[in-house]
């Protein structure tokens, strides 16, 4: 029985390697280029390049994150500069409430920006208007300008998590402030925001 077990598969290895050369010392070298139309090499570069936090995809220089383990990541969260975009940035929430006059949602931090990344605010009124503005003082009182348009009163503005900070952002050390246009406008709701 052992003997025809070990006569078949002698055949079949004899059948299935028939298409390979071998040399001494092991399998010989495949030659060629790569299939015709197949991509070249999704990631390359030389140790200290990857290291550096780069990654040379068909020869293009792009950043490369590389958690805290040291394994690189899909998207580069760590080099992106708008950190309403990284995700490796906290975020902070602040309750959006005004009915009457302006209201501080960020308090000013010496030397750093408020960044809005998100907003979600429900607005009411018959007539009227409200936005986000920045300056110092007791509610933005002080150098008042406007961080974001003038939405109508009923308006409900709903922007995602996701949206970049350049757009509405503060002056270093500047607080971040909800007006209403006039007393009968009110605007409820959450912002999203990070401030470095």
């Amino acid at each position: 029985m052992n003997k025809i077990l070990t006569t078949a598969l002698a055949g079949v290895l004899s059948i299935g390697l028939s298409g390979f050369v071998f040399a001494a010392g092991g399998p010989a070298p495949l030659t060629g280029g790569p299939i015709s139309g197949a991509p070249a090499a999704s990631s390359s570069g030389t140790e200290a390049q990857l290291g550096a936090g780069y990654d040379y995809t068909n020869s293009v220089k792009r950043p490369r994150a590389v958690d805290t383990s040291g394994v690189g990541l899909e998207h580069p969260p760590s080099t992106d500069p708008d950190p309403c975009l990284n995700p490796n940035v906290a975020k902070s929430s602040a309750v959006v409430r005004a009915t009457t006059s302006s209201v501080q949602l960020v308090a000013l931090a010496a030397g750093k920006k408020v960044y809005v990344c998100g907003l979600s605010v429900i607005g009411a009124g018959a007539a009227g208007s409200w936005k986000l503005t920045t300056g110092t003082g007791s509610a933005c009182a002080t150098g008042a300008t406007d961080v974001s348009g003038a939405y109508p009163a009923s308006t409900t503005i709903s922007y995602p998590v996701s949206i970049s900070g350049g757009g509405m952002t503060t002056p270093v050390s500047q607080e971040l402030c909800v007006l209403p246009s006039t007393t009968n406008v009110t605007a409820d709701g959450t912002v999203l925001y990070v401030q470095q």
